[in-house]
């Protein structure tokens, strides 16, 4: 659970930082080329990114305090048939990407600017 929680944190602090950088014109990286619907899609993601990270870090916290709550967070967590089918899942999932991204990539034409 602790694992969990220190996690939670990453994306919240670096979507709080990217939205200050972006948003506010504070990044040294150029900005001028984006247009208003990539600004608004941009803020879009990263607060999207931070709400669901805060609300997952509140989550945790929560889960924390409550003894009852974090016995089965820990049985839930430690289970290995959960493992095993998380494993088998996620790998299964990744080779499909890995296969049509490979597949997307080659057959898109290379763009010279």
């Amino acid at each position: 659970m602790i694992r969990r929680g220190i996690l939670v944190w990453i994306p919240t602090l670096l979507s709080a930082a990217s939205f200050l950088l972006f948003r506010f014109q504070w990044s040294p990286l150029v900005q001028s080329q984006l247009t208003d619907f990539m600004l608004g899609f941009q803020d879009g993601m990263v607060l999207a990114l931070l709400v669901c990270s805060l609300l997952a870090l509140i989550s945790t916290l929560l889960t924390c305090r409550n003894p009852e709550k974090l016995q089965k967070a820990y049985v839930e967590e430690t289970d290995e048939r959960t493992q095993l089918i998380s494993r088998k899942a996620f790998s299964a999932v990744g080779w499909a990407l890995f296969f049509v991204l490979s597949l997307i990539h080659i057959s898109e034409p290379t763009r010279l600017a």
